[in-house]
């Protein structure tokens, strides 16, 4: 057994910068997720709107969204500023979001689908460039802050665990735009509308709180090294990224860990229409809890994790983290259970550690990814790599959201019959629910064995890198 690696108190990043990083994340977690948390809650279940219509709006979201971080990525690498590279664009990107996100749900309730769909989209792909300013530069930046391969995840566990504040507020939005305070005065009855429009306004606040503070706390230690780099042309930069093998497995990874996104988002109409026979406001509360629950054990989990990566290194914990999603996917048989709906917290309490393992992890990884490019290239690339990254991820999510809304359609279900659908519907929807995470799980498990950078290869690159180069600076 190895014993957990020191780290030299050079490489260390200060407590109160680790813990500025991670509290961005708060404002990027709930700006970033409301279109998504609450559409379909607002354009399907209470507005009617079919779930193509929505989910391809969102897909729209995600596809455009996806293509602009390649954009982003490659300018805040050659960007050069007093302020660094990624924190102007940062500042940029909080502020334009605080600004359009309240207008996202602000439609005349009289309107019509087209004239409804239309304003979300338009409004929505401008504020989606905004979040690209702020998320593409973020991730960069935590791919720079220590070049010690263990100080990398600890920097990533202070994210995580920080982040947990704003997952908490995102597993209750729906149940928040339920309150009275939003009920429709005619009738006394929930407006989720109503509550959109009143949440929007909440978190767009909350943007600005967590999010401009940080920005003057948090050192971009690279800058001077990237600045002696060659800049190279977008084309050219896209393919030496893509060109890294170990980074293609990340992404190969990466993208089997979004298509269970197809069907996850089902979980919420099992819940509303399997479970609850319809009643919102009680899948809402059931998902508010699940969501704390979840929380909780994640953040509970942090310190395991990192003591696990530090003693056994990153890979290994990964793997082990891959197989334990069996238990995840097994445990859909029988969560879903109308006679007993709190057996759905189990699911919750199963996933929490293993998904903030995953993204304790693999960022990390990322950070060790972009020293072997360097010993490559002679560059420091992050927001290249951050960027096709994230590009991934929401290629993958443009997919599942849009097909998502289509497998609800295939399957027969239809929102205005409540918990009275079709015999078959709630029955596949729980197998789909089963088999494609497992499927997934047994290819993630697969690639991972031939990552070829662990902890010995990490420390052998850094020691070439700092006898080329030097070491880094302060930032």
């Amino acid at each position: 057994m190895k014993s957990p690696a020191r780290t030299n108190p050079a490489d260390r990043v200060p407590l109160p910068e680790k813990v500025s990083y991670g509290v961005i994340q708060i404002a990027n977690s709930l700006s970033s997720s409301v279109p998504h948390t609450i559409g379909n809650q607002v354009f399907n279940m209470t507005l009617g709107i079919a779930p193509t219509f929505v989910t391809g709006a969102l897909a729209v979201f995600r596809f455009v969204d996806a293509f602009t971080d390649l954009l982003i990525g490659w300018l805040s690498d050659r960007f050069q500023s007093r302020w660094g590279r990624r924190r102007p664009f940062m500042l940029v990107g909080l502020l334009g979001m605080a600004v359009l996100l309240p207008l996202l749900f602000h439609f005349g309730r009289d309107w019509g689908t087209f004239q409804i769909m239309a304003w979300f989209v338009v409004i929505g792909l401008v504020y989606y460039v905004f979040d690209t300013m702020l998320n593409v530069p973020y991730q960069s930046l935590g791919l720079e802050m220590t070049p010690d391969y263990h100080e990398r995840t600890s920097i990533q566990a202070f994210k995580a665990v920080i982040a947990k504040v704003g997952i908490i507020a995102m597993g209750w939005m729906w149940f928040f735009t339920q309150l009275p305070i939003f009920a429709d005065p005619a009738t006394g009855q929930p407006d989720t509308l109503r509550g959109a429009q009143g949440l929007s306004l909440l978190v767009a606040g909350l943007i600005l709180l967590f999010g401009i503070p940080p920005l003057f706390l948090c050192r971009e230690r690279y800058y001077q090294t990237a600045k002696k780099g060659k800049k190279e042309p977008f084309i050219h930069n896209l393919k030496l990224t893509l060109g890294n093998r170990p980074f293609r497995l990340l992404l190969l990874m990466v993208a089997c860990m979004q298509i269970p996104n197809l069907v996850n988002g089902l979980g919420m109409y099992l819940s509303t229409y399997y479970v609850f026979g319809g009643d919102q406001k009680s899948a809402a509360w059931i998902g508010g809890i699940g969501n704390t629950v979840s929380s909780v054990l994640a953040f509970a989990s942090v310190p395991a994790v990192s003591w696990l990566s530090r003693r056994f290194g990153k890979e290994p914990v990964l793997r082990w983290i891959i197989l334990a999603n069996v238990l995840v996917a097994i445990s859909t048989v029988f969560i879903y259970n109308p006679h007993y709906p709190y057996l759905m917290l189990i699911k919750f309490a199963l996933a929490a550690p293993l998904v903030t393992g995953l993204w304790m992890l693999l960022p990390s990884m990322q950070s060790d990814i972009v020293d072997y490019d360097e010993l490559l290239t002679g560059e420091r690339r992050e927001g290249s790599f951050a960027a096709v990254f994230s590009w991934l991820m929401k290629f993958c999510a443009t997919f599942a959201y849009g097909f998502s809304g289509v497998i609800l359609d295939l399957v027969g279900f239809d929102a205005k019959r409540g918990g009275d659908q079709a015999p078959w519907v709630f029955p596949v929807l729980i197998g789909l629910l089963v088999t494609i995470p497992l499927v997934v799980t047994a290819v993630q498990y697969a690639i991972l064995r031939r990552y070829p950078l662990n902890q010995e290869t990490a420390a052998a690159n850094r020691a070439e890198l700092e006898a080329r180069r030097g070491k880094i600076g302060a930032g």
